[in-house]
Parts: structure tokens; C-alpha cells; sequence
């Protein structure tokens, strides 16, 4: 699973008021947060795509030459491969 882009922004910005690293405030933010989760519109952040209403870093796509599942990187028209 990828990280959530809010969280991760909400860390680095209590990171700087807390003497606390990003990363140690990021696994409180997500402790607070476990019983009321980001949309995954907020968790995706910088990486959703509107036109599918979903996050693009959990896209796939069949490798015609292999025959499996492959991430499809931040290509508009041209398959990553």
C-alpha cells in the first residue's frame, strides 16, 4: 500500500512545531487517524488522476511481452514499456 500524501504532509508540518522526525510523526498521525482514514482522494494527493477517480501509483497493466501485471507509470498515451 502506498503512503497517504496527507498524513505525510500533516507529519512534516507537526515535525516542525514538535522537535519530533517526519517519520515517527507520521506513525502518530496514522495511529489518530486509524478509526476515521483520509478519502482516497487525500491519501492519494499529487497522484490522483480525476479522469479515473482513483490513484495512479496503484495502477496495472498486462506486459504484453510477459504476460504479468506491471505498474503503469505517469504515461498519458504510451504504455511504460
Amino acid at each position: 500500500m502506498a503512503s497517504c500524501e496527507k498524513c505525510w504532509d500533516d507529519a512534516g508540518m507537526r515535525s516542525r512545531f514538535n522537535g519530533k522526525s517526519k517519520i515517527e510523526c507520521y506513525n502518530e498521525i496514522l495511529e489518530e487517524r486509524k478509526d476515521t482514514p483520509c478519502s482516497p482522494k487525500e491519501q492519494a494527493g499529487q497522484f490522483w488522476d480525476e479522469k479515473t477517480q482513483s490513484d495512479s501509483r496503484n495502477k496495472k497493466q498486462k506486459d504484453p511481452y510477459k504476460g504479468e501485471e506491471v505498474p503503469i507509470e505517469a504515461y498519458e498515451d504510451e504504455p511504460p514499456f
